[in-house]
C-alpha cells in the first residue's frame, strides 16, 4: 500500500491506496491559524505532527490484514516558516504563507534592490510573506530568535526530520520560499547574504520522488507503521496535485479552485517576464518549470454571497438555514450570460498577476433596479472566472501554450460554474473525478518513489482515474467577449480611483 498525506493550512488529510490505485481508507484532521496581531497569520507546528498521529492510525484501522505500507510520501502547504533549535524543536509559532506582516522589510529591501534581482534569481517578485521575507523580519525584530535558530525550516522539511531525523527538502517546495536560485537548483548565496544566513541553516535539497530514508523505530511504532516504510521526498501541495490530475506535460494547465484560485501552466524552459512578473519554479517532473498565478479569492467570493446575500430557511425547529451552493447555482442558472451587464470583481483583498493591485477593493458595477440577488450571485462566479481569463491572456503573451485546462477542487462540484470557465476562457475543462488530488498524488509519488511506476503518466494509467470534460459554448465565448473586456476596462477605472485613497 502507498501513503500519501496532503499537510494543509486548515487540516491534514491522508489517503492510503493500494499500488494498483484501489482506495483503501482517507481521513481528515482540521486544525486552526493564529492571527493574533494584524497581518499575523501564524500555525503551531505541533498541530501537523499531532495530525499525522491521528490520520494515519484512522487509515491503517480500515486495511485488510496482510497488506502493509511500502512507502509514503508528503504534500505540504509552502511558504510557511518554522525556526527551530538543534533538537528541531520550535522556537516561534510557524509564520504561515498567509502573514503579511513584512511589508516594511519588502519596502526597506528595494530601497538597494529592484524586483528584477529577486525575480530572475528566485521566479517571485519580493513579496511580503515566504520564508526569505520572514528570515529577514525576524533579524529586525526578534534578533534574539534569529540567533538561537539553529535551522529555518518549511512545513516538509520539518515533519521529514520528525519522520527519519533529516533535513531535507525537494526543489519545488523550497522553489516558492524566495530562497533558491531556480535555474541553477541551489541555494542563492546573494540572498543568503542579504538575510544574513549560512546554506548550513537550510535543508538539504532533493528531487521530488526520491528515497530519502525510512521511518525512524519510534516514530514507525507511534504512528502504527512498520520500520520499512519509506519516506519519498513530495512536494508543495500543488505540484502533489498536479501529479494527481495528470498536469505533467509541457503546455499542460491546471487549475486549482479552493479558497482562491491557482492557475498553474508548465513548460519546459524558464520564461522570464518582467512586465507582469509571472511567477516559476521548478516542477516535480524533472525538466518541466511551472508559470504560477493565483488570486487570493476565488471559491470564498461565493462563499461570502452566500453568507451575506444568500436565501435563508427555517426548518421545523425554527434554526435557520443558509442555502446550499447547488441552491444558489440553480437560482444563478436562471439569469442569462453577461448577468445582464452586472459586473462584480472579487478584489477583497486586492489583486495580485497580472494587474498587482494591493488598494483594489471588490466592486459591483452596473447595478440597476432590474437586479436582483440572483444576477449578483451569477456575477459573483463570472467575476472569478474573468480573473482567470486574465491570467490565461498574461500567459499567452508571455509564450507559454494553453489547450484546456485540468482543474480540482471545491468549485468542480458545480457543472454551471466549470461550464463559465470554458465559455468565458474558450478552453475545455477536464475534471478528475471521485479522488483527494494531492494526497492521491503524493501517493503516486511515493510508488514512483519506490519503482513501482516507471512515470507520473503510468501511476495515472494504472489509477484508472475518471475523467469529465466540458466543452466549450461557441456561441456563449462570443456573448462573453465585450463583457470581459468590460469587465478589464471597469478594473482600470476603478484602480485609478483606489490608488488615490
Amino acid at each position: 500500500m502507498l501513503l500519501g498525506i496532503d499537510i494543509g493550512t486548515s487540516g491534514t488529510k491522508a489517503t492510503l491506496l493500494t499500488n494498483e490505485g484501489k482506495f483503501i481508507s482517507d481521513a481528515y484532521k482540521p486544525y486552526d491559524t493564529i492571527a493574533v496581531k494584524p497581518y499575523h497569520v501564524e500555525q503551531d507546528s505541533n498541530v501537523w505532527w499531532d495530525a499525522l498521529k491521528e490520520v494515519i492510525p484512522r487509515c491503517l484501522k480500515q486495511a485488510s490484514l496482510g497488506h502493509e505500507v511500502n512507502a509514503m510520501c508528503l504534500s505540504s502547504q509552502a511558504g510557511t516558516m518554522v525556526p527551530v533549535d538543534e533538537n528541531c524543536i520550535p522556537l516561534t509559532n510557524a509564520i504561515t504563507w498567509q502573514d503579511s506582516r513584512c511589508e516594511n522589510e519588502r519596502l526597506k529591501l528595494l530601497e538597494d534592490y529592484d524586483d528584477d534581482f529577486f525575480y530572475k534569481r528566485t521566479g517571485w517578485k519580493l513579496n511580503n510573506c515566504y520564508n526569505m521575507i520572514q528570515i529577514f523580519w525576524m533579524k529586525q525584530n526578534i534578533p534574539e530568535v534569529y540567533d538561537k535558530t539553529y535551522m529555518f525550516l518549511g512545513t516538509s522539511d520539518y515533519l521529514n526530520y520528525k519522520l527519519i531525523g533529516e533535513y531535507v527538502v525537494d526543489f519545488s517546495d523550497a522553489g516558492q520560499r524566495q530562497l533558491i536560485n531556480v535555474s541553477r537548483k541551489e541555494w542563492d548565496k546573494d540572498i543568503l547574504n542579504i538575510i544574513g544566513i549560512e546554506k548550513n541553516k537550510l535543508s538539504r535539497l532533493v528531487k521530488t520522488g526520491e528515497p530519502i530514508g525510512t521511518l525512524k523505530k519510534d516514530v514507525a511504532a507511534e504512528l502504527g507503521l512498520n520500520e520499512g516504510v519509506v519516506l519519498v521526498s513530495g512536494s508543495q501541495d500543488q505540484y502533489c496535485a498536479a501529479v494527481g490530475i495528470n498536469a505533467v506535460h509541457k503546455n499542460d494547465t491546471m487549475l486549482s479552485t479552493g479558497t482562491g484560485w491557482d492557475m498553474i501552466g508548465f513548460t519546459d524552459k524558464i520564461i522570464y517576464d518582467t512586465n507582469s512578473y509571472m511567477s516559476f519554479t521548478n516542477h516535480v517532473v524533472e525538466g518541466l518549470y511551472t508559470a504560477y498565478a493565483y488570486t487570493p479569492v476565488g471559491s470564498s467570493a461565493l462563499k461570502w454571497y452566500r453568507l451575506n446575500m444568500g436565501e435563508k430557511h427555517i426548518d421545523k425547529d425554527g434554526n435557520i438555514r443558509l442555502e446550499s451552493y447547488s441552491e444558489m447555482d440553480a437560482r444563478a442558472q436562471k439569469i442569462p450570460a453577461g448577468s445582464d451587464g452586472l459586473l462584480f470583481s472579487p478584489h477583497f483583498v486586492g489583486t495580485l498577476y497580472p494587474t498587482w493591485s494591493t488598494k483594489s477593493k471588490s466592486v459591483l458595477s452596473g447595478l440597476g433596479f432590474f437586479h436582483n440577488r440572483d444576477h449578483i450571485a451569477r456575477a459573483a462566479m463570472e467575476g472569478v472566472v474573468f480573473e482567470i481569463a486574465w491570467m490565461v491572456e498574461g500567459m499567452k503573451a508571455a509564450g507559454y501554450e494553453i489547450n484546456a485546462i485540468k482543474t480540482h477542487g471545491g468549485a468542480t462540484n458545480s457543472n454551471f460554474w466549470m461550464q463559465i470557465l470554458a465559455d468565458v476562457t474558450g478552453l475545455p475543462v477536464i475534471i478528475p473525478l471521485g479522488i483527494e488530488v494531492a494526497s492521491t498524488g503524493a501517493a503516486m509519488i511515493a510508488g514512483y518513489g519506490i519503482g513501482l511506476f516507471n512515470s507520473y503518466d503510468e501511476a495515472y494509467k494504472i489509477f484508472g482515474i475518471k475523467e469529465s470534460r466540458i466543452d466549450v459554448n461557441p456561441e456563449k465565448h462570443k456573448q462573453y467577449r465585450p463583457f470581459f473586456e468590460k469587465y478589464k476596462s471597469t478594473f482600470h477605472a476603478m484602480k485609478a480611483v483606489f490608488d488615490q485613497q
